[in-house]
């Protein structure tokens, strides 16, 4: 078993890491992607932001995820996914452990049922300060596909004390200043003003 991999003692000026998936079945250019690369280099509250594309893959993109919060030491990491059913950004609450085979990943790989830990693994971040500053709604059904797994995975494998949320996006997408903004609220915040 893996430790817990997450920064210790966050420094003041730690970046916010900004993890959005890439394409995948009928989504070849994902919001989520876009989302997280435009607001990469951006600085809000004195802090850093890190935008990478993770890929639409079981246990990849969960690796992808320690290995950039054991360099960067973020003071919070943001999955974001798009939902195509939703009509507006939701703030997810909780990531569910999988009773049955998950559907296939872009390799082909289905997630075997979640044996391991908890039902519910909740999020840990501001959220309720996040979702307001942002305009989204909180949601309790991060799905059954590799955005829940994420989810669900890294708030097993990183350090309990590391804030790990994830964000649906719909279809269209969000401005991305309206989530720089937002920013600030995932540590207990007001959010910024951006530019």
């Amino acid at each position: 078993m893996r430790a817990p991999v997450g920064p210790r003692a966050p420094s003041p000026r730690a970046p916010f890491l900004v993890l959005g998936f890439g394409p995948f079945r009928d989504v070849h250019d994902n919001p989520s992607r876009r989302l997280a690369l435009a607001l990469d280099g951006s600085r809000v509250g004195g802090r850093r932001v890190i935008g990478r594309e993770m890929p639409v893959r079981y246990g990849v993109s969960v690796d992808l995820t320690e290995a950039l919060v054991a360099t960067h030491q973020p003071v919070a990491v943001l999955g974001v996914g798009v939902a195509v059913s939703r009509t507006r950004p939701e703030l997810e609450r909780f990531g569910r452990r999988q009773a049955e085979l998950g559907q296939a990943d872009v390799s082909g790989l289905e997630r075997p049922p979640s044996g391991a830990g908890p039902a519910l693994r909740p999020a840990r971040g501001a959220l309720e300060p996040f979702a307001a500053g942002l305009g989204a709604a909180l949601s309790d059904d991060a799905g059954q596909y590799v955005c829940n797994a994420w989810l669900h995975d890294c708030l097993g494998r990183l350090d309990p004390e590391q804030r790990v949320l994830f964000l649906h996006l719909p279809p269209q997408g969000v401005p991305p200043e309206r989530v720089l903004s937002a920013l600030p609220a995932l540590l207990g915040g007001a959010p910024a003003r951006v530019g």
